[in-house]
């Protein structure tokens, strides 16, 4: 006789976006603290030097958090399209090296699949692409738009798509 053991869920609910679940693995608090830690105390007094060693940790997390947002938007690029070829997308979850969209069913065809997975880069270089001017601007700009480029990135590599 076999018994159904039903598991906590490995991930906090975020709440909803296009009537998609985002969740967030544990996973993600080790990768955001060394986020946040690296660039606190590495990057930001490096160029920054003048800055209170407060503002450092502060501006540490917040970007690390605006990383993971582009993880999410490159998630959600895929999962639109998916939507648009009426393919059910179960959740997105951000997880230590990035994150998931689970879609429902297998695409329709091999063209909706290359749609749904091109869809994910080419947010993640439009988001790059618009914060561009502003990490050229100025100096306190700079590290805006390589996160939001990184998923993108990525996913030029052979065997990530």
């Amino acid at each position: 006789m076999e018994r159904s053991i039903e598991h906590e869920p490995k991930h906090h609910s975020l709440g909803r976006i296009l009537g998609i679940p985002i969740g967030l693995d544990y996973s993600w608090f080790l990768i955001f603290a060394l986020i946040t830690w690296t660039l606190a105390t590495s990057y930001y007094p490096t160029e920054f030097g003048s800055w209170p060693v407060a503002q450092y940790w502060i501006v540490g997390a917040a970007t690390a958090i605006l990383m993971f947002v582009s993880v999410l938007l490159h998630e959600l690029g895929h999962s639109v399209v998916a939507l648009r070829y009426k393919i059910p997308v179960r959740s997105i979850t951000l997880f230590i090296f990035g994150g998931v969209a689970q879609i429902g069913t297998e695409p329709p065809s091999a063209i909706a699949e290359f749609w749904i997975a091109l869809a994910g880069p080419a947010t993640s270089f439009a988001l790059g692409d618009s914060l561009w001017p502003a990490a050229t601007h100025g100096r306190r700009a700079r590290p805006t738009a390589g996160p939001g480029q990184v998923p993108g990135l990525y996913q030029r590599l052979p065997g990530s798509l």
